[in-house]
């Protein structure tokens, strides 16, 4: 791996629909939950429902004790598309080939946390899915993707007070490149946090 591992948090789930990269700008936890409101699908701003199936299905994942299968991770990632949920980039930092965090990336989370707990997330559950690029081998990277996922979880949890219940950390490795054009960019070594909807717990 490279002497820095410079990770993206994408926060899916902006009214807007737009991708806005961290690089250009820092972002207030005010800001974050902005963008992380519920999507409407009408004009009357009815917030957007996911169906029973797919809600029952990540509700599921939620209470695996195991990491998920490739097929289960699949399905994960079928249904946020299939949902079209938006993004915000946030730039975390690990160290070196490794899930623990730089201290620069303390702040960004801090941050993070805070938004989550706006009154119009607390009831929402995110995915925490951690990526890599192509640098190293397949089981490698998968299980780095799976510890950093973890890392941002406990960090969320521990310091920031979120129920454990309303994240679901996942590993996705190198099967997800942000820039396939080129796989061993920084922005491909990246944990995306996708909002899930509404928590039964």
């Amino acid at each position: 791996m490279k002497t820095t591992n410079l990770i993206f948090l994408l926060l899916v789930l902006s009214l807007t629909g737009s991708t806005v990269s961290s690089a250009q700008q820092a972002f207030s936890s005010e800001d974050i939950a902005q963008s992380l409101k519920p999507k409407s699908r009408t004009r009357g701003l009815v917030p957007a429902q996911m169906s029973p199936e797919d809600a029952s299905f990540l509700e599921n994942m939620k209470h695996k004790t195991r990491g998920l299968t490739v097929e289960e991770r699949s399905q994960v990632s079928t249904i946020i598309e299939r949902e079209g949920l938006s993004s915000i980039d946030l730039e975390i930092n690990f160290a070196v080939d490794s899930a623990k965090l730089d201290p620069s990336s303390l702040d960004t989370l801090r941050k993070l946390g805070q938004a989550l707990q706006n009154s119009e997330l607390s009831n929402s559950s995110f995915l925490v899915a951690g990526h890599t690029d192509v640098s190293g081998t397949s089981e490698h990277n998968q299980a780095l993707s799976d510890q950093r996922a973890r890392t941002v979880k406990e960090f969320l949890v521990s310091n920031l007070n979120i129920s454990p219940d309303r994240l679901l950390a996942v590993g996705y490795g190198r099967e997800q490149l942000k820039n396939s054009n080129d796989p061993l960019s920084a922005e491909n070594r990246r944990v995306k946090i996708t909002n899930l909807g509404n928590s039964s717990n």
